[in-house]
């Protein structure tokens, strides 16, 4: 009988820095995640709206151009009221205070130190039942 490796989680990250994109992106695969990047808030919700089932958590900004990133959520969970995020944010006192309390999985302030990031990521994905 021949072994397969298991289907990698895989991680959204929508973020309006292409930067901040590629960095997540390239150090996630390199944990072994599978990884959906997008610079645009609206392409991310219509890239979640299309693979939500495989999405185990979704890595946003929270000041973007088009929506914000509590809009992006609001829009998720139209489409799964369970999708979990994690926010990625330079802008922490421009959250509405609310927002913080909606269920979030956790906060990461930018700038951010790599490893923290994905241990944050980890604890976050391990804690959601797929």
């Amino acid at each position: 009988m021949e072994r397969t490796s298991p289907t990698p989680k895989t991680v959204l990250v929508i973020d309006d820095e292409a930067a901040i994109v590629e960095i997540i992106q390239t150090v996630l695969e390199g944990e072994g995640y599978r990884v959906y990047g997008t610079i645009s808030p609206l392409e991310g919700v219509e890239i979640y709206r299309q693979h939500w089932p495989s999405i185990a958590l979704v890595i946003s900004d929270f000041r973007m151009p088009q929506i914000y990133g509590d809009e992006v959520l609001k829009r998720l969970r139209c489409i799964n009221p369970k999708v979990a995020l994690l926010l990625v944010t330079g802008s922490k006192e421009f959250l509405p205070t609310d927002f913080l309390k909606q269920g979030l999985r956790g906060l990461v302030e930018k700038p951010f130190r790599l490893n923290e990031l994905v241990k944050q990521v980890n604890e976050s994905v391990a804690s959601v039942a797929l």
